[in-house]
């Protein structure tokens, strides 16, 4: 899977991010549905008119571009979205987000969801926490279909290192509503967790990042 590069901070962990929306390997016709490099002038992310990304909650102007990179912080309110590039197929039966991640510092106890794909509900969220038994140099993921709390959320087996990049894998399918996650996969026979929490099928049609 090809990625560019976008950095994403969560107060008060950062991330480094690569995001690529589209299939795991994809076929000659398949349609990658976004790619952003995040490669324009500094400064919020919001003035390039361009880009594609909207502010659907929070304060405008909030998130930043500085250096081709788009940081998040958890200290900020600014939600976004970004609609696809291309279209979905009527008869796609999948949908693929994926980013390289580095957590530079230890997410909350409690952590919260930070990327989702969304159509009038969010699905295949993403979560960063970690837990007091866990140590120092080590974060937690895990993934739900639909549900906001992370509690019932699928955690990721074992906690993951901090400052190491971590290929992050996604995939929601469209008729049950099923979410799986891949950590720094080879291929879909890699090992992988399967959200267990009660799906809600959409065909979705935005990527969001949430602070």
């Amino acid at each position: 899977m090809n990625a560019t590069t976008l950095r994403t901070r969560l107060n008060p962990l950062i991330l480094a991010l690569a995001l690529v929306i589209g299939p795991m390997a994809p076929p000659a016709q398949a349609a990658v549905l976004l790619n952003d490099s995040f490669d324009r002038a500094d400064g919020p992310i919001t003035n390039d008119l361009d880009s594609g990304w909207t502010r659907h909650s929070g304060v405008e102007g909030e998130t930043q571009i500085t250096s081709g990179l788009l940081e998040l912080t958890r200290s900020q309110t600014e939600d976004l979205h970004h609609g696809w590039n291309a279209a979905l197929s009527d008869d796609a039966t999948e949908v693929f987000y994926g980013f390289d991640l580095i957590v530079r510092r230890r997410p909350s106890n409690g952590g919260a969801y930070f990327a989702t794909i969304n159509h009038t509900i969010s699905q295949a969220r993403l979560f960063l926490y970690s837990t007091p038994d866990d140590p120092d140099d080590r974060f937690r993921m895990a993934l739900s279909n639909a549900s906001g709390d992370r509690s019932l959320a699928t955690a990721w087996e074992e906690p993951l290192p901090l400052d190491v990049s971590i290929r992050i894998v996604v995939r929601y399918e469209i008729t049950s509503g099923n979410s799986q996650l891949w950590a720094s996969p080879e291929d879909s026979s890699s090992p992988k967790i399967t959200a267990s929490d009660t799906p809600s099928p959409r065909r979705p049609t935005t990527f969001v990042w949430r602070q």
